[in-house]
């Protein structure tokens, strides 16, 4: 693929162009992902257009992604009701928060997600690792958040806070999960580090846990 300058990027207009995305998403780092694609692509802007060349579309507003949970290190009791812990969803920050596209994944997608999370690894205890449940996180909320500027300069009253979006939902399709998605932080510049770790916990507030009992519960998801 051929290569695009930085600042070509950082010139493109607020509607980028497909091309300009692909590269972005293939040179994010994963560790940073998140913070890299909104530098280079900032404000949400390559989410209507492809950033993978095995995604077949971008995520829908009436998607719901499936971001499944290893262990119970990530939920928690709340008055009798199981709920994921406020750290779950901060992957969003930094990496992206790994889900895959409900209605359109398959079953082998969601085994090898399977096998990517526990395969081989084991509990602090020694004991094997296990899916014990997943979240459903719909596109339209997680894109409908808004939130006001906390880095500084703030504007001082009686100047209006002005909102920015939150979160972006790419299809960051692999060549064996073509069905994957990212939740990612958008508008870094906008937000404090502290800011942004409250951003996922109010996200993670308002997505559904489901307990799963074996293996199978979950590949029931996929499509044939």
């Amino acid at each position: 693929m051929a290569s695009i300058a930085d600042e070509d990027l950082e010139a493109s207009p607020d509607d980028a162009a497909p091309t300009e995305c692909l590269v972005v998403f293939a040179q994010r780092p994963e560790a940073e992902a998140s913070l890299y694609v909104d530098t280079r692509a900032p404000a949400c802007r390559c989410e209507p257009v492809q950033v993978s060349t095995y995604s077949a579309t971008p995520v829908d507003d009436d998607e719901t992604l499936i971001r499944l949970i290893v262990d119970n290190i990530h939920i928690k009791q709340v008055d009798g009701e199981t709920r994921v812990r406020e750290s779950f969803l901060e992957d969003s920050i930094h990496g992206g928060a790994s889900c895959l596209r409900l209605g359109r994944a398959s079953k082998d997608e969601f085994q090898r997600t399977i096998d990517l999370l526990i395969k081989g690894k084991v509990k602090p205890s020694g004991e094997p690792r296990e899916v014990i449940g997943y979240v459903r996180i719909p596109a339209k909320i997680a894109r409908a958040m808004h939130v006001p500027r906390s880095a500084p300069p703030i504007p001082k009253p009686p100047e209006p806070t002005p909102e920015f979006r939150a979160f972006a939902v790419y299809a960051t399709g692999e060549a064996d999960r073509p069905n994957h998605s990212d939740v990612m932080l958008c508008n870094h510049a906008q937000f404090s580090n502290s800011a942004k770790n409250r951003h996922a916990a109010t996200l993670g507030k308002q997505v559904s846990y489901e307990k799963v009992t074996s293996v199978e519960d979950v590949l029931k998801l996929g499509v044939s």
